[in-house]
């Protein structure tokens, strides 16, 4: 979570504006597994192409985040 938290979910390269807001958590279980909990939300239907590229470059970056992690440890 922290190496997500720092970057905005999406901003516009026109407008340099996101309407686009990502809420993140960290839930851990009784036995010590833990969850990271993401919401995307967005207001207008137009935004739906940027909450998909939102979604789609998180993805991606957890991908790296959990290789670099599996590769190198915590």
């Amino acid at each position: 979570m922290r190496a997500l938290a720092p970057d905005a979910p999406f901003t516009d390269s026109k407008t340099r504006k996101s309407s686009i807001r990502r809420k993140m958590h960290v839930e851990v279980l009784n036995d010590g597994v833990a969850y990271l909990n993401v919401v995307l939300t967005c207001n207008e239907k137009l935004d739906m192409q940027n909450l998909r590229t939102a979604a789609s470059s998180m993805l991606g970056n957890l991908k790296l985040i959990s290789e670099t992690i599996k590769e190198f440890g915590p």
